[in-house]
Order: structure tokens, then sequence, then C-alpha cells
């Protein structure tokens, strides 16, 4: 018989494989007869089933002594009696009191098949863990206890945990192959473009995540490269948050290439981001060309002239988009006639920002031309604007003016209205009673008066005064609803938490109160975005001293 790479070739004393074992005298003299032939046959056995000895066959008695017996003497002197604790190993070894894998990763065997197939499957861990720490260990860092908890389960939450581009690295090796995980938030770990590059070659392979969050990682235009070229043949995921990575005008080059090619998205979320004129015409060439994209947001960039008129007009060509937020930009007027052109022949568009995009009243005239020829339309958030109470009521007659429109809301949010705007309104509520409009108050404009509505309207004002009365920090009111201490909860949690308290909002407020808290649409709420929203309300209401 040929021998195999992992077995020791026999002397003139050892048993070959295969091959009867030569009568010799037993502890008794007695020579071996036809009855005792264990040996023999279980070496037999072992050549003609490798494959059934591999897979841990331990049916019989011959497989257990063959096995026990040559691992530990594989070239055994035979023409002497084996000795009474040999003897007494076999017997061991035949009732099972003895494990077999002590034996075969005894110090006298040798390597066969078997011992490298038994260590695979002592190695094989199927939840990733091992892995995972194994990848710690190659690269110096500190396993992260949070995501060994919950590598099987299907959202990992993992925001604020400082993982950085090796971390990353580590915690990508390990999804490569995992099945549950289906949502994986990164945010804020300062990952950067190579930790960027990691996420997006594990995406690759992975074929179960489909959302990912990786915003506030400075993921500059290394990450924006590779998170493009992914998003190219990537089919499986569904929603991508990016905001906040310094991406500039040149960084939204891969994403254009990107949705040019892949049907699949269906929420991109590119806010807090530094794209500017040549960005947007980037960006407006992918809207135009994309119809699956159903979420976007691009606010809080440098959006204006050209780059502003680029996406409105791509809006006039795209057929899937239903939320797009712009708000925080700067389109201005000539942004607003574009804006105000494309909703004359947009019939996806349901909920348009654009809130604070130094819009004047003659914009506010181009959105109301747009309005009046738009049957889609249900959410308009164009407040914090320079436009004035007859701005306004432009906004407001070119609803009253098309009997089709479909508006629900209109956030007309720090703007002044008059009494004729009161009048027309409630000659609007009798025809929509379920229409919804915020302003900034009626009659003459004053600070004071402005920061006293503030106080009275605001559901976040509600909310302090709720913690300042119960003599509660805002954190214990938060850890009321944070049940895993992960600082993060989720919309329904956090509704749920504040529909349990005494808190005096009504649905609508309350409503407002989530969406003001979730401005990135991840569904999530932050403790630190309620800190900062509780700032931003302090600021406004607190006395100018320059005055």
């Amino acid at each position: 018989m040929e021998s195999t790479p992992d077995t020791i070739q026999p002397d003139a004393n050892t048993i070959p494989v295969g091959q009867e074992e030569p009568d010799v005298p037993d502890a008794d003299g007695n020579e071996k007869g036809e009855g005792d032939t264990r040996v023999s046959s279980a070496n037999t056995s072992r050549a003609q089933s490798p494959l059934k000895y591999r897979e841990g066959d331990q049916s019989g008695p011959n497989t257990q002594l063959s096995k026990s017996f040559y691992s530990r003497s594989p070239t055994r002197d035979l023409s002497s009696p084996p000795s009474q604790e040999e003897i007494a190993d076999e017997d061991e070894s035949k009732d099972g009191s003895v494990p077999l894998k002590t034996d075969i990763d005894s110090d006298s065997g040798w390597d066969t098949d078997l011992e490298i197939e038994d260590d695979i499957k002592d190695d094989f861990d199927s939840t990733g863990r091992s892995t995972y720490i194994e990848s710690c260990k190659e690269y110096g860092i500190v396993p992260v206890s949070y995501f060994l908890r919950h590598i099987q389960d299907y959202k990992i939450r993992m925001k604020h945990h400082g993982l950085g581009p090796l971390g990353t690295k580590a915690i990508a090796i390990t999804l490569v192959t995992n099945t549950v995980v289906v949502s994986l938030d990164l945010e804020d770990n300062c990952i950067e473009g190579l930790g960027g590059k990691y996420v997006a070659d594990m995406l690759k392979e992975n074929c179960y995540i489909t959302e990912l969050n990786l915003a506030y990682n400075k993921l500059g235009s290394l990450g924006a490269t590779a998170i493009g070229s992914m998003l190219e043949s990537n089919t499986i995921l569904r929603r991508v948050n990016l905001s906040g990575n310094g991406f500039a005008d040149k960084d939204a080059e891969p994403f254009t290439h990107a949705l040019k090619s892949n049907y699949r998205l269906k929420e991109l979320i590119l806010s807090d981001n530094k794209f500017s004129e040549v960005g947007g015409e980037f960006l407006g060439e992918a809207i135009a060309s994309n119809d699956t994209i159903e979420l976007l947001d691009l606010s809080w960039n440098h959006l204006r002239r050209r780059g502003a008129i680029a996406i409105c007009k791509a809006m006039s060509e795209n057929n899937s988009i239903r939320t797009l937020n712009l708000s925080w930009n700067g389109f201005g007027n000539e942004g607003a006639l574009a804006m105000g052109q494309a909703l004359k022949f947009n019939k996806q568009l349901v909920d348009l920002d654009l809130t604070n995009n130094r819009i004047t009243n003659e914009g506010a005239l181009s959105i109301s031309k747009g309005l009046e020829q738009n049957d889609t339309l249900k959410v308009l958030r164009i407040g914090k604007n320079p436009i004035t109470a007859a701005g306004a009521l432009t906004l407001l007659m070119a609803i009253k003016n098309n009997p089709q429109s479909a508006i629900m809301d209109i956030r007309l949010t720090d703007i002044l209205i008059t009494i004729e705007f009161e009048d027309i309104l409630k000659e609007i509520l009798e025809m929509k009673p379920d229409l919804k409009i915020e302003h900034g108050g009626t009659g003459g404009y004053s600070k004071h008066n402005r920061e006293v509505k503030k106080v009275i309207v605001d559901p976040m004002a509600h909310l302090l005064d709720y913690v300042q009365k119960n003599n509660l920090r805002l954190l214990d009111l938060f850890q009321r609803f944070d049940k895993d201490k992960s600082m993060s909860v989720s919309k329904e949690e956090f509704k749920r938490g504040i529909q349990s308290t005494n808190i005096p909002l009504s649905e609508s407020q309350l409503d407002d109160l989530i969406n003001s808290l979730d401005k990135d649409r991840d569904g999530e709420i932050d403790y630190s975005k309620l800190i900062k929203m509780t700032e931003n309300l302090l600021e406004e209401v607190s006395p100018d001293t320059d005055q």
C-alpha cells in the first residue's frame, strides 16, 4: 500500500497498515488465535474508510483500540507482549472513560489528517466571537465587549465607541461571514477613510446587511471613494447614512456613479457635509438618472447657485424620491425658482424641506406657482427664511387656488402672519379640516413676544418644564426610556416613555418633538441630540446681552 505524507513508515517491527499481525505470544504465553484480531481489523478498517474515521465514528471497540494504541505507540516493538499499563489504557479507551482527543493531541503521536480535521472543528465558531478576538489580538486592540454580546443580534448599534480604523477592521473581518446582522450602526467612531474602506470591502462579501450608518466618522475622500465603489455593485443595502464625514465637492462623484448603477438603495443621507456648487451638479446628475431612491437628505451642506439649480432641475425628471431634505443650505431665490418649476412636473415628491435657505418673498412666489399645479406634495417646510407676512400669504393662496392640492402640513416657523392670513386659513380649513400650519404668530413683531410664544408652544419647552418641576436631570428622564443603557433609544421607545409621563404634549406636538430630535432620520434618538436641542432652545429664549 502507498504511504501518505502524514503516515510514518513502519520499520521491521511495525505492523503495516492493512496486514495481519503476526502470531505473537500474549502475556500468558499463548499465540494469537483467529478470534483475537482487534489490531489488524482496526487498521484495515482505518485504511479502507478514512472519512468515516475522520468524522469521529466510534461505534466499535476495534476503532477505539487501534486509534489510541497506535497514536501512543506508532512503532511499537511487537516482539514483546504489551505491558499491563498499555492493556489498561486500551480498556479505558474501549469503555469511553478517556477521551480519544487526549490521545490524538499527545506529543508522543504524529500528525495525521484526523488531527488536522479535529483542530479545524475545534476552532470553528459559527458566532464569529473567536474570529473577532483573534483579530483584536493580531492588531493589538482591546475587544469591545458590547460587540461580543450582540454579535448574534439582528441590529448592532455601536455609536461613540472610539473604534478607530483597526477596531473597525476587526469588526469588518468578523462580519464578512455573519448571517444574522442586518443593521450596522458605527456612527461617531473616528474610523476615518481607512476604516470606511474596511467596511466597504466587507460589504462586497456580506449579503445580509441592509442598513449602514457611518455618520460622523471623518471618512473623507478615501472613504467616499471606497463606499461609492461598493455601492456600484452592492444589491443588498437599502439605507445608508454618511452624514458629517467632511465630503467635499469632488467626493460627490463616486456617489454619482453609484446612484447611476445601483437600483436597490432606497435611502441615502449625506447631510452635514461640504457639497457646494460642483458637488450639487454631480448630485443633480445622479438624481436625474436614479429611479429607486425614495429618501434623499442633503441638508446642512453649501448647496447654492449652480449646485442648487442642478438639483432642482433633476427633480423635474426624478420619479422616485418622496422625501427630499434640502434644509440649511443656500438655495436663495435662484434655487427657489428652479424648485417651483420642478414642482409643476414632479409627481412623486411628498415631503420637501427648504428650511433656512435664504429664500425671500420673491422665492416664496416662485414656490407658490409650483404649488398651484402640484397635486402630490403633502408637507412643505419653508420656515426660518427671510419671508414676510406677504410671502406667507402668497403660499397660502396657492393652496386655496389649487383644489387638487395634497398639502396637509406647512411649516412657516418664525414667519409672521397677518389677520388676512388667518381669515383665508379659516376658509381653507372648511375644505381641509386636517390641514396643519405652523407659523411665527400674528401682529406686531418683537423679540420678547417671540420668545414668550416659543416657551409656550415649543414641545421641548414643555419637556424641560416637566424636568424642572420634578427636580430631575434630563439624563434621569432619558435613562427611564433607555433600558439597555446605550444612551440611545428608538423613536417608538422615546414616544412610549414620554406618553407614560404627565408632560402636557398633544400627539402632534410629540411627533414634532421626535422628528426634530431625529434630524438624521436614522430612527434613533441619542442623548446627545436631546442635549443639543436643549442648548439651542435656551440660546433662543435667553435675552441678548449685547442689547
